[in-house]
């Protein structure tokens, strides 16, 4: 009879330490979600920019006549900048050409204190979409440079 007893108090221990173990690994999951991948969304801008100067992850859609940007503070790249995913959206206004630039994305490193926005400085992105951006900038130029080669050459001559 004392043995069964023993056994039975052996299991119940078993079973509290095992449900103690179950939740603490249950606790420590949620504490390292929120510590370490919870996003804050921002609605405006200042909301990003205050993010941005501690390297907080946040993400943000701004919204203009010509596009919609989506943002996304990554992490912190070094002790100045940040790390900011940059994809554009949707092209509202603009040439056909832009639209092949829909949905493409860069990685900018933007300075904490910067007061601009991330693609302002494309020597600071590197991505498809800047590459894109970049292939239509030259091109616009190429064809504007085509076009007036009259009027340059006078200017220069």
């Amino acid at each position: 009879m004392k043995r069964s007893v023993d056994f039975y108090f052996l299991e119940k221990k078993k079973i509290i330490i095992l449900l103690v173990v179950v939740l603490l690994i249950i606790f420590m999951s949620v504490v390292i979600y929120f510590s370490f991948m919870a996003t804050e969304k921002c609605e405006n801008m200042d909301c990003f920019y205050k993010s941005l100067r501690g390297c907080e992850k946040a993400t943000w859609i701004k919204e203009d006549k010509r596009a919609s940007w989506f943002y996304r503070i990554l992490r912190e790249s070094d002790s100045f900048d940040c790390e900011v995913e940059v994809t554009l959206v949707k092209i509202k206004q603009g040439k056909l050409d832009l639209e092949k630039l829909e949905n493409k994305k860069m990685i900018c490193y933007v300075s904490k204190n910067s007061a601009g926005l991330p693609e302002g400085d494309l020597s600071k992105c590197t991505g498809s979409l800047r590459e894109e951006l970049q292939a239509i900038l030259l091109e616009r130029m190429h064809d504007y440079i085509v076009q007036n080669i009259g009027e340059i050459k006078k200017e220069f001559f």
